[in-house]
């Protein structure tokens, strides 16, 4: 567990996150969620869990409430297809 902690950790980083961010989570119920949690907080980022089953006015509720937001999209949610994921700064 600890090389893929330490490799989203790198991601996180490279995309910009750095220590206090917030960085919200939309994941299904995968080991990938665990691995994004914890290298979220091996660089100090706080984590905004946000299930994948709600509805968009309830994630829109959370990323518009979450200051300082950054979020981390799934590949699925990110690119329709199955791609890497990418970062996206919520207003």
């Amino acid at each position: 567990m600890v090389p893929c902690r330490t490799a989203a950790a790198a991601l996180l980083r490279k995309l910009g996150v750095e220590h206090g961010d917030r960085v919200a989570l939309m994941c299904f119920n995968t080991p990938g969620f665990v691995y994004a949690m914890l290298g979220a907080w091996r660089i100090g980022a706080v984590v905004v869990p946000v299930n994948h089953k709600m509805q968009a006015p309830e994630v829109d509720y959370i990323l518009r409430h979450a200051q300082g937001l950054r979020t981390q999209p799934t590949q699925r949610r990110a690119r329709g297809d199955h791609g890497g994921p990418r970062s996206v700064d919520h207003p």
